[in-house]
């Protein structure tokens, strides 16, 4: 939810849920939790008026991602890759620059269209080079999710 300020698509469902917050006692426990994780001061770090600091688990969302991610490939080119694939996943969160390979993917293949039926709210693009496959996710078109995998020739975990 505090990603989905000043995006596009997801500015109605942050209104919405700034809404709710104020009209649904039942909505401020889960806000609440949201918004406790954020900090203006990290290790006694003062940071700058406006930025926060979230902490996020990212065990957690890398497991989400390489679910999608697995999902997508199947859906996409119909060919199952393992549970236990090693995926490098980076994950870019609003104001923060993309990282080389996203930059050096994206004007590599410039006519590239982004893939998802709702592209404000989800959008992917697909790139692959050799056994090597690589995703870009486009979440609330405010976060950018990057992962990398190798398959190789027979089809085994490259491990990458």
């Amino acid at each position: 939810m505090p990603f989905l300020k000043g995006s596009y698509t997801g500015q109605p469902l942050y209104d919405k849920s700034i809404r709710d917050y104020n009209t649904d006692p039942r909505r401020r426990v889960l806000i609440d939790q949201i918004m406790a994780s954020a900090k203006d001061n990290v290790r006694g770090v003062i940071l700058p008026s406006g930025k926060f600091w979230y902490d996020v688990q990212l065990d957690r969302i890398h497991s989400v991602v390489k679910k999608i991610v697995r999902g997508l490939h199947f859906t996409d080119l119909d060919e199952i890759i393992p549970a236990e694939m090693n995926m490098v996943i980076d994950i870019v969160f609003p104001g923060n620059e993309p990282p080389q390979h996203f930059l050096m993917v994206r004007d590599m293949v410039p006519d590239h269209e982004a893939r998802g039926h709702h592209q404000g709210i989800f959008a992917y693009r697909y790139y692959r080079a050799s056994e090597f496959h690589y995703w870009a996710l486009l979440l609330w078109d405010r976060v950018i999710i990057t992962s990398i995998y190798k398959i190789e020739a027979d089809g085994a975990d490259g491990g990458t």
